[in-house]
């Protein structure tokens, strides 16, 4: 499992290298002024997740249940996401200041954290879990808090290409009243992975309702 930074992924669909780009990529209204979005397809949210008791950290000492047990310590993030957006505007709420790391990628940002190099590692909810499901010392962290922000995950694609993104709609459309989204969340998210872990994230009441929507006829 390779996350590769967001500034590294969306240039690539501006400037015509990549025709789609399927990821943790947050639908947003900066974002929209240089690319064109899918129907959203994941509802996901900013975490934290934090080393288990006894399990290390950069300051033992204070369990971290909330982005407020920060103040003083270091949260890291992927660079060029909107997690790091998300934990910018945070820093300041508290004192001392929360200390916002950035890596240069979320795997990099895991390791740091593994490492004990920072308290913290502020992720969408779902990419955390895929950390703690997939790898080998995933099982020493949990993730914490309430969500510090919503994320509405969509493909991306260029905005000069109005054929292709009808497409691109119409696709969702039909695999929505088909009952194909649906069923990929459930292969993927919910039943047990080709690699045998399991993620167990069931589909919230919003994300089933935009599916409905979706597949209905005009």
């Amino acid at each position: 499992m390779r996350h590769d930074a967001a500034d590294e992924r969306l240039p690539k669909v501006i400037s015509g290298a990549v025709d789609l780009e399927c990821g943790s990529t947050t639908a947003n209204a900066e974002r929209a002024k240089t690319l064109a979005f899918s129907a959203v397809f994941f509802l996901a949210g900013t975490k934290l997740m934090v080393p288990l008791a006894g399990a290390g950290g950069t300051a033992a000492a204070a369990p971290v249940s909330s982005y407020r047990d920060l103040a003083g310590r270091t949260v890291v993030v992927g660079a060029g996401t909107t997690n790091a957006e998300v934990m910018r505007h945070l820093a300041g709420l508290v004192s001392p200041k929360i200390t916002v790391a950035e890596a240069p990628g979320l795997d990099a940002a895991y390791a740091m954290l593994a490492a004990g190099k920072a308290d913290a590692f502020a992720s969408d909810d779902i990419l955390l879990s895929g950390f703690i499901a997939t790898r080998p010392d995933g099982k020493r962290f949990r993730i914490v808090g309430d969500y510090l922000s919503y994320e509405p995950y969509a493909i991306t694609l260029r905005r000069d290409d109005a054929a292709f993104a009808d497409l691109v709609r119409s696709s969702f459309e039909r695999m929505a009243s088909e009952g194909t989204l649906n069923r990929l969340y459930a292969r993927w998210l919910v039943d047990r992975l080709p690699n045998g872990e399991t993620l167990n994230v069931p589909i919230s009441p919003h994300l089933a309702e935009m599916y409905r929507v979706l597949g209905e006829p005009d």
